[in-house]
């Protein structure tokens, strides 16, 4: 109602405005009253010369507000004003702590640990922890078939669990994933993405995991209130889903390296490498119960001949079908 004429001449103005008699005031509008008689006044809460709020005096006869009153009114609300503005400056530091307390938590987290998937429960259960969300998952993207499927997740129910979504042909992190744009729905009741999931979700929103400009999966965070996301969190949430999509990556290229060092690129089998550590496990077993082991080798007769016979790739498939 800041268009009315009374509190629109104060927030001009940013002074004082009395109106001694209400029903002989025809300059100024004061129809949200609903008063007929009496008087009113008007004093600003000022910070920095900005308008934050407004106190009302209302009087029920007419009458003229003395300088003594208007002089202590406008000092007690230019000590609310003061009072009203460290309380945001505070509330705004808090919650800016509080952001870079996670952040920092987190990368600490990336830092530490390669475990993904213990990893992503620890994130999520910190995120939930201190906003309140209704529930948290993060979908992975399946090459092949073009699918995300969940990976990691909080508060879902079993069949949403198990859940296939087409990318870019139905919900919010289908079209997340398709568009590659952050997607938020204030109220999912009224979005035509929206798969119905959980009844009490009321807002979602979705980040799609990049690594570049390749999409490996999404962040979904659905709320049980009505545009339940503020921009500061959509921000933040933003930056988290940023670090997730590094860690994931580095999960999968740490996993790799490890596969590789231990396994023939040829066969896909355990190299001598994985051998010597699984027979030196089995010694140790042996030693302890006492117990007898052996080690079969399997050698094929006349390979070379059919080496030097076919070529070196038909024995490497010999080699891969009898593997």
């Amino acid at each position: 109602r800041h268009e009315t004429g009374f509190i629109k001449e104060i927030v001009r103005t940013k002074k004082n405005l009395t109106i001694p008699d209400i029903s002989a005031s025809p300059d100024v509008d004061l129809s949200d009253f609903n008063k007929k008689e009496g008087a009113l006044l008007g004093v600003p809460l000022l910070s920095k010369e900005k308008p934050m709020g407004i106190l009302y005096v209302y009087s029920r006869r007419p009458r003229q507000f003395s300088k003594e009153e208007t002089d202590y009114l406008t000092i007690l609300c230019s000590h609310a004003a003061v009072a009203l503005e460290n309380s945001r400056l505070y509330e705004t530091i808090a919650q800016e702590a509080k952001e870079t307390t996670i952040l920092y938590e987190i990368s600490q987290s990336f830092i530490s640990s390669l475990d993904f998937d213990k990893l992503l429960d620890n994130i999520l259960k910190r995120i939930i922890d201190t906003f309140g969300y209704l529930n948290l998952a993060v979908f992975l993207i399946d090459e092949e078939k073009q699918e995300l499927k969940m990976r990691s997740y909080i508060n879902y129910p079993e069949y949403v669990q198990k859940m296939k979504i087409k990318i870019g042909e139905n919900g919010i992190t289908g079209h997340a994933a398709s568009t590659k744009e952050i997607y938020y729905a204030p109220d999912v009741q009224k979005d035509p993405y929206y798969i119905k999931g959980v009844k009490e979700a009321m807002s979602e929103v979705c980040f799609p995991l990049l690594i570049g400009d390749r999409v490996i999966g999404v962040l979904d965070v659905e709320s049980p209130e009505l545009d339940g996301f503020s921009p500061d969190q959509i921000k933040l949430l933003s930056t988290l889903s940023a670090q997730i999509a590094i860690a994931l990556e580095n999960s999968r290229l740490f996993e790799e390296a490890t596969k590789m060092s231990l396994t023939d690129p040829l066969t896909g089998l355990p190299n001598r490498r994985s051998f010597e550590m699984v027979l030196n496990n089995e010694i140790k077993r042996s030693d302890r119960y006492r117990r007898s082991f052996a080690v079969i080798m399997v050698d094929y007769d006349n390979f070379k001949v059919y080496n030097d016979k076919f070529g070196h790739p038909a024995g490497d498939e010999i080699l891969k079908r009898f593997s």
